[in-house]
């Protein structure tokens, strides 16, 4: 086995870097690349489990970094397709195959549509294992701006046909369209946001944004691409080497952790032809005299594939040593002062490294806490981003030093436990009204109208200008067409008993005089509820003090990746304990799915 190696004389290596440091030089290195060479893409290289938490964590540094007169870089990442053996093949493995394939081609699409855009610089983030799989060669799309003429039906068929999108009844998810009269729907599978497309004849008016959970319309577009959705069979081993243009720089994170655990990757068998797909063939690819290697890590350790590239050592600290250590066991107000002492303490320490300061916060930061770090966001160079890293820093040489906080290296010193970047919307189950999903609602169903009341749906019928309605049935058998544009207005009927309700008559006051009953009762019922919580609210709690440093590292231990949702509430839940009233929350720890949705 031949083990190979980054290009002499184009490839560094740097150590002593922390686990927060890693993902700043990351952006910083694609920062200098795109400003020197002006075009070109960034690969990021790092071990599967801290994909998403680099991908994160980079957006928020380049968009630390980014100033108003600089072109825009977008940070993907590239998933890994699930391999799925013959005998393992059942439908739900499937589905989760062909929507991780979906996936997949949107992401392929934004990298597609990032390199031949002069104005935008992709970072694509991913493993050894995304990077060698097997890719689409040719990523078929096409695009559509305000103005166009195109007809309805040829629409449909570029898009149901050409790129295998699916057609639903609302657009909710990437890669489905919707039709309702002269507005298309659209989800692109490269996209963040669905778009609509609003027609007169077969001009396309405009082109706009819409939120997948409310459906209403958001920002205007000039133009929209589609990317494909179809997984087809011309796959390419290497495929990724298709889309390269072009000057590369590679960024590999922790070089000697990736070669050990894809020692077939870095080396090449004797007298074996590797597969087009092999690791080798990008650096030995057509342009490779253009490209650059960076190797991040935090220990110098050995490292073959850089073994003859330049290596540095950088320092970096960490704030926590810094830090006052809390008094334990204050509550209230006292903690509240002792906190904001801690605060001001914590900045007359590290004001003395004259850093450029950059504060990371989830939420909004309390006004006193913004006074006490205003003297190390000096002179406008430093910020404060809404946004979170796992671990704070200090890197540079004097004069030239880079000061990173993390939410862990502020009151309430609360660990972040799960980083993740924005995905793309889609419908949320939870807040979309279950009428929406109109192949759920049966002909028949109760519904009721924000307006007029009680309602029994009777299908979707069509208007003479061509438009689809909500057909809704009043008392006296009076018909109500209602426009899809006007179908939040509408939600599904729910009794407290099997009673059938009366449906109500159109333009009468009856409806008006229950609504007017049913506000005062809930009006009646909310006051008692806040007579309730102002009483225990009275009463003193126990307030917990703040996580260790001990408790983080035995809570980073924890083997599994969090979803959002148990991040959000396990922090949540965490916060509420530090404070001194007591908590209204339930800690339900059994097994099963939407508890924390």
């Amino acid at each position: 086995m031949l083990a190979i190696k980054a290009p002499a004389g184009r490839a560094k290596v740097e150590t002593g870097h922390t686990r927060g440091s890693i993902p700043y030089a990351v952006a910083a290195h694609c920062q200098k690349f795109d400003n020197d060479f002006g075009e070109g893409t960034n690969i990021v290289l790092t071990k599967t489990a801290e994909v998403e938490r680099i991908a994160a964590e980079v957006e928020l540094w380049i968009s630390a970094f980014r100033k108003k007169t600089e072109k825009k870089s977008k940070v993907v990442v590239l998933p890994t397709l699930p391999v799925i053996d013959d005998e393992d093949e059942d439908d739900a493995l499937m589905l989760q195959k062909q929507e991780k394939s979906v996936e997949l081609l949107g992401v392929l699409g934004e990298i597609s549509t990032a390199i031949n855009n002069t104005d935008e610089n992709i970072i694509i983030v991913c493993d050894i294992d995304a990077l060698t799989q097997p890719l689409p060669g040719n990523l078929e799309s096409f695009e559509i701006k305000t103005g166009d003429i195109i007809s309805l039906e040829a629409l449909k068929e570029k898009l149901g046909h050409g790129l295998g999108y699916s057609h639903e009844t609302l657009c909710e998810a990437p890669g489905q369209f919707a039709v309702r009269g002269g507005v298309v729907d659209v989800y692109p599978v490269n996209a963040e946001a669905p778009v609509r497309l609003d027609f007169f004849g077969s001009n396309i008016e405009t082109i706009r944004r819409f939120d997948p959970t409310t459906q209403r319309s958001e920002v205007k577009l000039d133009k929209i691409n589609f990317s494909t959705a179809r997984a087809g069979s011309d796959w390419q081993s290497g495929g990724l080497m298709h889309y390269l243009r072009g000057k590369t720089q590679w960024i590999l994170i922790e070089p000697a952790e990736l070669e050990n655990a894809h020692a077939e990757d870095f080396n090449i068998p004797e007298r074996i032809k590797v597969p087009a797909g092999h690791f080798s063939n990008f650096i030995n690819r057509e342009e490779r005299k253009n490209d650059l290697w960076v190797g991040l890590s935090r220990l110098a350790t050995k490292s073959d594939f850089f073994e003859e590239a330049i290596a540095e050592s950088v320092s970096v600290e960490t704030p926590a040593k810094y830090r006052p250590i809390p008094t334990a066991g204050l509550i209230g107000e006292e903690r509240a002062n002792a906190e904001r002492e801690m605060l001001e303490m914590f900045v007359k320490r590290v004001k003395e490294f004259d850093a450029q300061t950059f504060v990371f916060s989830r939420a909004e930061m309390a006004s006193d806490h913004q006074k006490a770090l205003k003297p190390l966001l000096k002179n406008d160079s430093g910020k404060i981003i809404h946004g979170a890293i796992s671990e704070g820093f200090i890197i540079g040489e004097e004069g030239e030093k880079v000061l990173a906080l993390a939410p862990a290296d502020l009151p309430p010193y609360a660990s972040v436990y799960s980083i993740s970047r924005q995905h793309r919307r889609v419908a949320r189950r939870s807040a979309v009204n279950e009428l929406l999903d109109f192949s759920q609602v049966a002909e028949g169903d109760y519904l009721v109208h924000l307006e007029h009341g009680i309602c029994r749906y009777r299908g979707i019928g069509k208007m003479d200008d061509g438009d689809e309605v909500l057909s809704l049935e009043f008392d006296e058998g009076v018909i109500l067409h209602l426009r899809f544009s006007e179908a939040h207005l509408i939600s599904r009927y729910v009794g407290l008993s099997k009673k059938k309700p009366r449906l109500n008559r159109l333009g009468s006051a009856g409806w008006s005089r229950a609504k007017s009953s049913a506000q005062k009762a809930t009006m009646d019922f909310a006051a008692e509820l806040l007579r309730l919580q102002a009483l225990r609210q009275a009463q003193p709690g126990f307030a917990f003090a703040a996580e260790s440093d001990l408790e983080r590292q035995f809570d980073g231990t924890f083997p599994f990746k969090l979803t959002p949702d148990q991040a959000k509430a396990i922090e949540a839940t965490k916060n509420d304990m530090m404070k001194p009233a007591p908590m209204d929350r339930l800690v339900c720890g059994d097994v099963g799915y939407g508890k924390t949705e």
